[in-house]
């Protein structure tokens, strides 16, 4: 597993199961759309549509049967709003 960080803004994100999406502001094809861990969940309500963010996720790349691409699997661990 991959630790990753990314500076951007969340695009999506769902209060009840955790998911979120979240965009490279300087380069629109970097994107993570995965789930918040357990401790950032409980921040989540605080998270500011028009902040910038330093996030870190731990990202899982496996390879399935008969598939040609990695499945990507992203964990939230940290965000941090940017001034």
């Amino acid at each position: 597993m991959d630790e990753v960080k990314i500076t951007g803004r969340f695009t999506a994100l769902n209060l009840k199961t955790g998911h979120y999406d979240f965009e490279d502001f300087e380069d629109e094809t970097n994107k993570s759309k995965g789930y918040l861990d357990r401790e950032r969940l409980e921040m989540a309500n605080k998270i500011k549509w028009d902040k910038i963010y330093s996030i870190i996720l731990k990202r899982k790349e496996e390879l399935l049967t008969g598939s040609k691409e990695p499945k990507i699997t992203d964990l939230l661990i940290s965000f941090v709003e940017q001034d």
